[in-house]
């Protein structure tokens, strides 16, 4: 799976936000209780079922449901990570900052996960195995003058004998952050992720809460607030002077992996009048009331902006 994953092509993501319009659903489901998981609609059990050998990627039959499938997956994705972001920056807003991390965590593995997925890149597990799904093969090459190549509509899909967990998580997110141009953020925004450099960067900080006995903060029996920095614990700095030395580093990440994730799923959706109302309704849940952090931190000026689209 290894060189699978650093075989991931690469991504320009002015090119996908424009060729996901072509394959989305005519209305927006209503998550989570009508989400459909890929891993559980026939057709897709159908596609995989033909992939011959492990590990490597193979090209299936290609159906456009499996896109629109896998477009509502990084959609659930965008939902879960400003679920558990807000839940983070209302944490730490209240004076429980180790709470905060754990659940800061969870925000910067589904925001990954969202733009895995809305960059083309979905897995799934089926009994003991990992399936992957690559629906944008192709789809950003250009030619030596950057002119985009015409595409053919093609996917790839491996079959894993292994569930993959946080650490192939991480690899693919690391190979995709690596491939992938004109994301709709601030360069020095990515800048604070890309500066980790091995997959263990990403988990370090929760592995030592739930596995290595260390507490961070002085909230274990009462609220603690603290500024670091001349900062509020979370806040993101001017410059996004970020480190993964950083405590609060993963409080930091998730509002970033949060509106990175936001602006892609609007990017696509925003153009499009059918899309509108829920487009609305999901930027009123960027307001200061929901993420007191974000609002107060580097990325205040472009969350109004995402706000008055």
């Amino acid at each position: 799976m290894e060189n699978a994953i650093q075989n991931i092509g690469r991504r320009r993501w002015d090119v996908l936000s424009s060729r996901w319009r072509d394959y989305l659903p005519d209305v927006i489901a209503k998550m989570p209780k009508a989400y459909e998981a890929p891993a559980k609609d026939e057709l897709v059990l159908e596609r995989m079922r033909s992939i011959g050998s492990l590990n490597q990627f193979e090209t299936i039959d290609d159906a456009p449901k499996i896109r629109t499938l896998i477009f509502e997956a990084g959609r659930f994705s965008v939902e879960r990570c400003i679920y558990f972001t807000r839940t983070a920056e209302q944490l730490a807003a209240q004076g429980v900052p180790t709470a905060a991390l754990t659940a800061s965590y969870l925000g910067m593995m589904f925001g990954s996960r969202a733009m895995q997925s809305l960059l083309g890149i979905y897995y799934c597990f089926n009994q003991n195995s990992t399936w992957m799904i690559d629906v944008w093969s192709a789809a950003s090459d250009a030619t030596n003058q950057g002119r985009v190549i015409e595409w053919t509509p093609r996917i790839l899909a491996l079959v894993s004998n292994r569930r993959i967990g946080h650490e192939h998580h991480w690899k693919i997110f690391m190979r995709l952050r690596s491939v992938t141009t004109r994301l709709p953020v601030d360069d020095a925004a990515i800048g604070v992720l890309r500066r980790l450099q091995d997959h263990v960067n990403f988990s370090v900080r929760r592995n030592d809460v739930q596995y290595n006995d260390q507490w961070p903060y002085y909230d274990l029996y009462e609220r603690f607030f603290e500024r670091l920095n001349g900062l509020d614990i979370g806040v993101l700095p001017e410059r996004f002077d970020v480190t993964g030395n950083d405590k609060d580093y993963d409080l930091k990440a998730a509002q970033i992996f949060m509106y990175c994730a936001v602006a892609m799923l609007l990017d696509v959706l925003w153009p499009l009048p059918k899309f509108r109302s829920y487009c609305i309704q999901l930027k009123e849940r960027l307001s200061a009331e929901w993420h007191p952090l974000i609002n107060a931190g580097a990325l205040a000026k472009d969350v109004a902006a995402l706000a008055k689209l």
